[in-house]
């Protein structure tokens, strides 16, 4: 995936490339639903998240899809997340996309998909990704 960076006045000299960890597809009640993954490994300083932040919202304007961030490293990586996506997307209807959540290393992947573990920028209450 090819994005601009939102705001940006040249475009293609602004491009930010964003690869996702992963694409996933579900059917649930004859519905698809669809995810991009990223899992973070805490690697990634703010500058360079929110700018990855920022491609995915301009992508989001061309086809909306729920852009998941998963990490292992713990809560504060899970905050820092949030925090740094809200800042980059204040006032943008892009940020109604984006999960977040801090997974345990040892994933049970009915749990990953049905249990209420993933946050929304600013909710204060996990939800679940998929109904069961």
């Amino acid at each position: 995936i090819s994005a601009c960076l939102v705001g940006s006045e040249m475009c293609i000299r602004d491009r930010f490339t964003i690869i996702p960890d992963a694409f996933l597809k579900f059917m649930q009640g004859g519905e698809t639903v669809r995810f991009l993954v990223e899992h973070d490994r805490g690697t990634e300083e703010q500058q360079h998240f929110r700018r990855r932040i920022s491609a995915y919202a301009d992508y989001l304007q061309q086809e909306p899809i729920p852009v998941l961030f998963s990490t292992f490293q713990g809560p504060k990586r899970l905050e820092q997340m949030r925090e740094w996506t809200h800042k980059e997307l204040v006032g943008s209807e892009a940020a109604t996309w984006f999960r977040f959540a801090n997974l345990p290393t040892s994933l049970d992947p009915v749990a990953v998909w049905l249990a209420p573990q993933w946050f929304t920028v600013q909710g204060q209450q996990p939800i679940a990704l998929l109904e069961g």
